[in-house]
């Protein structure tokens, strides 16, 4: 790990000192790279975490925090649609969504490639769901404790402190079906690398699978 970002580091000095992506102090030569920049340090970051290879647990945390920060967008402007018949199709939700959704997700992640093999489909989507409304629970209690939920679930008949309610388990459940096949086992596939690399690994398989890729989840 800590050779990889070396290597990182001193990739993106060279890249830098081409570009003259960052400005130091000025020398004989023109400007020099500042090593010990914030920029420098936080660039480097986003090299390891676009590296070649399957990508790394931070942009799949960044790929679940936006598709369930948009899909709660979606579905509060289809609630108010069905509830309201507002045209204008209003979705909200909160900047807090973004971790909610993305560690949620990281979780089931986890519990899926656990299970995968071993447990039914039905099963893991009631495991799921039932995450769901512990994680949902903690985080909004933990929220509410600041003033700073951002849902109240007192209006449906079978809240549970206004945090949780029985009424959206449907959606839950559907919610965690379209998560695990669609959403995580995608997200698994990625990979980053370049087209001389794809080609090669498509036309090197191992048991199908192409070289540089995970197996198939």
């Amino acid at each position: 790990m800590f050779v990889s970002i070396a290597l990182q580091y001193v990739r993106l000095l060279n890249v830098c000192e081409i570009f003259h992506c960052f400005i130091g102090p000025q020398g004989q030569n023109g400007p020099t790279i500042n090593p010990d920049s914030p920029v420098i340090i936080v660039l480097t970051i986003l090299f390891i975490m676009l590296d070649h290879g399957p990508v790394s647990a931070w942009v799949r945390f960044y790929i679940y925090a936006i598709h369930g920060y948009a899909t709660e967008v979606m579905f509060t402007a289809s609630w108010e649609f069905v509830v309201n018949l507002n045209w204008r199709f209003p979705g909200v939700t909160s900047v807090w969504s973004l971790f909610i959704y993305g560690a949620s997700t990281l979780v089931i992640e986890k519990m899926y490639l656990k299970m995968k093999d071993t447990v039914p489909l039905i099963i893991r989507l009631v495991i799921y769901v039932l995450w769901i409304y512990l994680w949902e629970f903690s985080t909004g209690l933990l929220l509410s404790q600041f003033n700073a939920c951002p849902w109240d679930y007192t209006p449906f008949e079978w809240d549970f402190f206004g945090l949780i309610t029985l009424e959206y388990a449907p959606a839950w459940f559907f919610g965690a079906f379209i998560t695990e096949q669609i959403l995580i086992k995608h997200t698994l596939r990625l990979y980053f690398g370049n087209s001389t690399e794809m080609q090669l690994g498509n036309k090197k398989k191992e048991n199908g699978i192409p070289v540089g890729h995970k197996k198939a989840y």
